[in-house]
């Protein structure tokens, strides 16, 4: 899949901290093409009907499942997206591999966020957690001699 490729010039190095960007030379999601929204909505049905329905067994590091998911994956053409076309990828630039990247990362992203809520469940349902801290029992403590 051959995409559009930009004509603006990069900012070299921390250049970008210096100056003040134009508002045309600022990149959004808007600014993506057809094929490149498209790509994204790939990967983001393929995170649904593939990853989802496995991911605890992902997290229990089923033997050979990642894998598979790598396959499939590869069938449908998200992999080897910014991979050079003489060496078997897709020759996308940057941007077109960036949204697939995108579903990608918000999946394990909201996956670790699930993890982590499981250990504040000692959290009150109701109030603030200053409000649980506060209210905590205090460890006990040893005096050191």
């Amino acid at each position: 899949m051959a995409t559009a490729t930009l004509t603006k010039q990069a900012a070299k190095g921390g250049s970008f901290l210096l100056e003040s960007p134009q508002p045309g030379d600022v990149f959004t999601p808007a600014d993506l093409t057809d094929d490149q929204k498209l790509i994204g909505q790939t990967a983001e049905e393929f995170v649904l009907k593939e990853v989802l329905p496995v991911a605890k067994e992902l997290e229990n590091k089923k033997p050979g499942l990642m894998v598979e998911l790598v396959k499939k994956g590869g069938e449908v053409g998200l992999m080897g997206g910014g991979v050079p076309e003489e060496y078997g990828g897709a020759g996308l630039d940057k941007i077109s591999t960036t949204p697939a990247s995108a579903r990608f990362q918000s999946f394990i992203s909201a996956r670790k966020r699930k993890r982590k809520s499981t250990c504040r469940s000692s959290l009150p349902a109701s109030g603030s957690a200053r409000t649980a801290f506060l209210s905590r029992k205090p460890a006990p403590t040893r005096r050191i001699r």
